[in-house]
């Protein structure tokens, strides 16, 4: 009887550890109670442990109500792994869903997604696992091999940053076009050659004009989406958002995606996420085959690649650029501010004896040259107190004043400037200049 009794309890501490391991499943931390704005499911609202609003029907019963069952794949693989917490029932028998997500961030607010399960058919083809036998092994939830399409990818972009979640559009469509709209029932519209969709004037941004024809295009009444994520194989496939206040999930959508050939003369866009084997020349496919969403014909009037001298800026602050630009500006203006205030503040000028008068060796040829430069120096000397041949520029500290100069001494100094030639009198008397 002991040995049953510690049979017994062994089982239940492995049960209780097993629940309390589950229980301790913990989203990564930018998912945490928030709401992020899913492009196949509408908004998906996380608590620390929960996701709520991915809807699904299987067996004819809607689920909607997950909860965190594997986080330890999500740092090494990507894999956000949840269950069902709404059981479904089949005859006798109670299935538990388990959903497998392969996550690749594209910004801090936004990421692209696959499913990783085959399609069920009994689960209206969405590639989930139902099975009535708990599993804990995620390799046989998350089948890799059973990985949806590349153009099948699905949006996550995180409610009140969706600005930060704008990227650049692709090349291919990096321009701005006429174009012409067929829709699936096979009606041709938008037949002038002045409509305008825009790209050129913000390459993160399509812009469509609906004055000269009101079709509208990828779902948008207002005429605007950005660009949110790009996927590229043997077509470029962008994922687009609508920049309208509000949408109605019939004649308006979040989310587009368009099939882009790789000249840009050619697209086909479906609502919420592009489906298997969508291609820009033809219409896409529902699951019973039917033609979905539109096509497009575009002619390009004006083309707008980057190239290396329009790289791209991502997230620009604007305010801190032209503030940036504005400080530099005032900065400078201070500087040379003080530069003319200074300048203007000094008193002497501070020039060598060279400098301010020439060699001596100069003053001598210049004096044997012509002999009245001399005798003018001699009679300037006398104006300023100095004898002919003392040093005439003052110390730094010291500021020569113009004594009082007899009249007969003026008027002799003056007839031997007059004596002077004009040139003369300027090379010589420029030395004597004291501010």
């Amino acid at each position: 009887m002991c040995i049953n009794f510690l049979m017994i309890g062994i089982v239940q501490c492995l049960f209780s550890s097993f629940q309390t391991a589950a229980g301790t499943c913990i989203l990564p931390s930018m998912f945490r109670n928030s709401v992020w704005h899913d492009s196949t499911k509408g908004d998906l609202n996380f608590t620390n442990s929960t996701m709520s609003g991915w809807q699904m029907t299987a067996y004819s019963q809607s689920v909607s109500q997950w909860e965190c069952f594997i986080d330890s794949a999500y740092e090494s693989n990507g894999y956000l792994i949840f269950k069902s917490l709404q059981k479904v029932e089949f005859g006798d028998v109670t299935f538990t869903g388990y959903m497998c997500m392969q996550l690749t961030k594209v910004t801090d607010y936004s990421y692209y997604y696959y499913l990783l399960y085959t399609q069920q058919r009994n689960a209206a083809e969405e590639r989930i696992l139902y099975s009535e036998n708990a599993t804990s092994n995620y390799s046989t939830i998350c089948n890799t091999v059973s990985k949806e399409p590349l153009e099948q990818f699905h949006m996550l972009i995180k409610s009140g940053y969706e600005w930060e979640a704008r990227q650049y559009c692709p090349t291919p469509i990096l321009g701005n076009f006429d174009y012409t709209y067929t829709g699936s029932d096979g009606n041709v519209y938008c037949q002038n050659s002045s409509d305008q969709w825009r790209v050129c004037s913000d390459r993160q941004t399509m812009t469509f004009n609906y004055t000269t024809c009101n079709k509208t295009i990828a779902y948008s009444k207002g005429g605007q989406v950005w660009c949110v994520g790009t996927i590229s194989s043997s077509y470029t496939f962008v994922m687009v958002y609508n920049n309208d206040s509000s949408v109605d999930g019939s004649t308006t959508y979040r989310f587009t995606c368009f099939s882009i050939s790789s000249d840009g003369l050619n697209a086909s866009m479906v609502p919420k996420n592009c489906t298997e084997n969508q291609i820009p020349t033809t219409f896409a496919k529902r699951h019973d085959g039917q033609n979905m969403g539109a096509k497009l014909a575009m002619t390009p009037y004006l083309t707008c690649p980057f190239t290396s001298a329009t790289s791209k800026v991502e997230n620009v602050n604007v305010g801190a650029v032209v503030g940036g630009i504005l400080g530099g500006v005032i900065l400078i203006v201070v500087i040379v501010g003080l530069y003319m205030f200074c300048k203007r503040s000094s008193t002497v000028i501070q020039i060598s004896g060279n400098e301010a008068r020439g060699s001596v060796a100069d003053d001598k040829v210049d004096s044997a040259r012509n002999p009245q430069i001399e005798r003018f120096r001699v009679k300037e000397d006398k104006m300023f107190n100095l004898s002919p041949r003392d040093d005439l520029m003052p110390t730094s500290n010291h500021i020569i004043q113009k004594n009082h100069v007899p009249n007969n001494e003026r008027n002799s100094a003056k007839q031997s400037v007059e004596s002077l030639s004009v040139n003369d009198y300027d090379e010589q008397f420029s030395h004597r200049v004291i501010m």
